[in-house]
């Protein structure tokens, strides 16, 4: 009676074999699921992957000038900014750093190329109790030099829309703002 116990209870070759083949199935499928989820992602998205050279061009320290069509109290302004960008793959982010009446902000940067020229960029306030987020839509000089745009956003201090231009020069760069580069 023992050997029939043991016996019963030792799985069969069909048995085995199911469950490797239904564990690899499992296996499979959530790495197929992965991919494709990844692959329509970027289908999706009005990024596109450049070749690594012109992707990386725009990596690093970027000084420039903000105009703002209407400050807070209602004339324009203007303020110098500091931009720090990174790309990885169809992703840029980055954070951009300006002074105004006497008080420092950071912004969170993220977006992506639209194509060899034009990038897609928004911000928000790194403090994340503080009402500042926005769109920058720039073009990307041919040698890589100069990025200059137009934004739109909401900021604390004018409590509502904002809109302007930014004019952008890698850091280093002797270029006059309002010069073509190459």
């Amino acid at each position: 009676m023992i050997n029939i116990i043991i016996g019963a209870a030792e799985p069969s070759k069909a048995t085995l074999t199911g469950t490797i083949i239904g564990a690899a199935s499992a296996i499979i499928g959530s790495l197929l699921t992965v991919v494709v989820k990844h692959w329509l992602e970027q289908k999706q998205s009005i990024f596109k992957d450049l070749p690594p050279r012109r992707r990386d061009a725009i990596s690093g320290h970027w000084d420039g000038r903000v105009y703002q069509a209407e400050g807070p109290s209602g004339p324009p302004i203007e303020f110098d900014v500091e931009i720090r960008l990174n790309t990885d793959g169809m992703k840029v982010e980055g954070e951009g750093y300006f002074e105004w009446e006497g008080r420092a902000t950071k912004v969170l940067i993220t977006g992506g190329y639209i194509d060899d020229y034009y990038l897609k960029l928004e911000y928000k306030d790194a403090d994340y109790r503080i009402l500042r987020y926005g769109t920058f839509l720039l073009q990307i000089s041919p040698d890589v030099r100069r990025i200059v745009g137009r934004f739109l956003g909401y900021a604390a201090e004018k409590e509502g829309l904002i809109y302007g231009k930014i004019e952008l020069l890698r850091k280093g760069e002797k270029l006059k703002f309002g010069e073509q580069a190459g």
